[in-house]
C-alpha cells in the first residue's frame, strides 16, 4: 500500500456516509431532497470552481472580452444539454450516465489505469441501483426518462463488468492507495442501507467532489485558494 499522507477525501467519506445514514432514517423523501440541495451547492458544484483556471491553460482567453465569451459559451452548452434532454430524455439519460462513468474514473485512474477507473465508475453508479432499482426508477422517471426500466434491466450487468474490471485493475497493480480498495467496499454498503440519493449526497459531496476538486488543483500548479 501507498504510504503517503490522506488526502481529505480519506476523511470526509466515512463522515459523509454517517450524515446521509442519518438523514436517510428521517421519515419521507423531503430531508433528502433539502440536504441534497444544500450539500451539492456548498459541496458539490464547487468541485467545478477551477473549470475557468483548466480553460486559461488550455485556450487563449487573454482579456476580458475572451473570458465573457468563455462563459457565454459555457452557459449555453448546458443549455443545449438541457434542450437535448427535452427532446430525448431517455438517450440523454443514458449518455449522461455513460459519461458519469468515465468522469468518475478519474477518482482512481491515476493510480489504476483508464480502464480501472472507468470499471470503478460502472461500479459506484450500478451499485444503487442493483439495491434499490424501484427507488432509482421513480428518479429516473422524475427527471423525464419514460422508459427507465430498460436502463435499470442492464444495471446488473454493468455491475459485474464493473467490479470484476476493478478487481482485476487492482490485482495488476501491486500498490494501490488504501482508499482504492477500502471505497467501492464502503460504497456497496452505502448503497444498500441508504436511499440513493443520500448515497448521492455521500459519494458526490463527500467523496467525489473534494478528490476532484484537488487533483485539478495539483495539476494547475495551486497549492493555495489564493493562488487560484
Amino acid at each position: 500500500m501507498q504510504s503517503t499522507n490522506r488526502p481529505p477525501a480519506f476523511w470526509l467519506f466515512p463522515i459523509g456516509l454517517v450524515v446521509a445514514l442519518c438523514f436517510s432514517a428521517l421519515p419521507g423523501e423531503w430531508p433528502l431532497y433539502v440536504i441534497l440541495a444544500v450539500s451539492t451547492a456548498l459541496l458539490g458544484l464547487p468541485h467545478g470552481s477551477l473549470d475557468a483556471a483548466v480553460a486559461k491553460r488550455h485556450l487563449p482567453l487573454k482579456g476580458t472580452s475572451q473570458i465573457v465569451w468563455f462563459y457565454l459559451g459555457y452557459l449555453t452548452l448546458g443549455g443545449g444539454v438541457l434542450a437535448i434532454w427535452w427532446q430525448v430524455p431517455n438517450a440523454a439519460l443514458a449518455a449522461f450516465l455513460l459519461y458519469s462513468a468515465v468522469h468518475f474514473a478519474d477518482d482512481i485512474a491515476v493510480r489504476v489505469g483508464h480502464l480501472g477507473g472507468t470499471a470503478y465508475g460502472l461500479w459506484v453508479l450500478s451499485l444503487p441501483v442493483t439495491f434499490h432499482p424501484e427507488q432509482v426508477q421513480q428518479l429516473f422517471e422524475m427527471l423525464g426518462a419514460n422508459h427507465a426500466a430498460h436502463i435499470i434491466a442492464v444495471v446488473p450487468y454493468t455491475l459485474a463488468l464493473g467490479g470484476g474490471g476493478l478487481a482485476i485493475c487492482l490485482a495488476l497493480h501491486p500498490q494501490p492507495a488504501t482508499s482504492d480498495w477500502r471505497d467501492p467496499l464502503l460504497l456497496a454498503a452505502g448503497a444498500a442501507l441508504l436511499h440513493p440519493l443520500a448515497y448521492f449526497i455521500a459519494y458526490w459531496c463527500f467523496l467525489h467532489s473534494p478528490r476532484h476538486l484537488e487533483l485539478v488543483a495539483r495539476d494547475l500548479g495551486i497549492r493555495g485558494w489564493r493562488e487560484r
